[in-house]
């Protein structure tokens, strides 16, 4: 990596605390994850920009320590249909993965857990079928969780509970949940089909 590569990815001075400096961008980086809605290729993205971020610290400390990280940790698998049930288990999937980012202080393990966190999000989204609606879908608008979980119990108080219920019973489908089933299955199709 060129001097030009470290300052563009690790910009810094020469009397700058590395360790201080790295940390505090890592925190950066962490917020980013924690705050922004789950796109995945804006994810993506930032991701590519932290490994190049970590290369160009090794490399602003004259570290031999370029080892990568091999672990890999398991995506979770949505094995049922059951709308509330994923919902469910997504939410804590995303709750767990939150708490996690708090503890991480190296940016390989970062990646090691939005990657995961990444892969289970995609086997997530593409259980959302895609309905057709007027409205104009907003990929970067999460609708509040509450309010989702709410229409997901009206649902299936109305005899809805299956993924494919909310293409068959539009009828009966509150608008949020077709909403959102739309933006999901957007973002699926896009993530799926370049």
């Amino acid at each position: 990596m060129t001097n030009q590569e470290i300052q563009l990815y690790f910009p810094h001075k020469l009397d700058d605390n590395l360790e201080d400096l790295y940390e505090e961008r890592l925190f950066e980086f962490k917020q980013f994850f924690l705050t922004k809605p789950v796109i995945l290729k804006v994810f993506n993205a930032k991701i590519e920009r932290l490994r190049k971020f970590e290369t160009a610290y090794r490399f602003a400390l004259k570290s031999d320590d370029n080892k990568e990280l091999h672990e890999t940790l398991k995506p979770s698998y949505f094995q049922t249909n059951n709308i509330l049930t994923c919902f469910n288990n997504y939410q804590e999937i995303k709750n767990e993965f939150k708490k996690s980012i708090l503890q991480i202080n190296n940016s390989d393990k970062l990646i090691l857990l939005i990657d995961h966190f990444l892969k289970s999000t995609l086997n997530y989204i593409n259980k959302w079928e895609n309905v057709e609606i007027e409205d104009e879908i907003l990929i970067s608008k999460e609708p509040d969780p509450m309010e989702l979980l709410t229409a997901i119990k009206v649902f299936n108080s109305k005899g809805g509970f299956e993924f494919h219920d909310i293409v068959l019973k539009q009828n009966i489908c509150p608008k949020i949940l077709m909403i959102e089933s739309k933006r999901l299955s957007l973002q699926s199709n896009i993530e799926n089909n370049g």
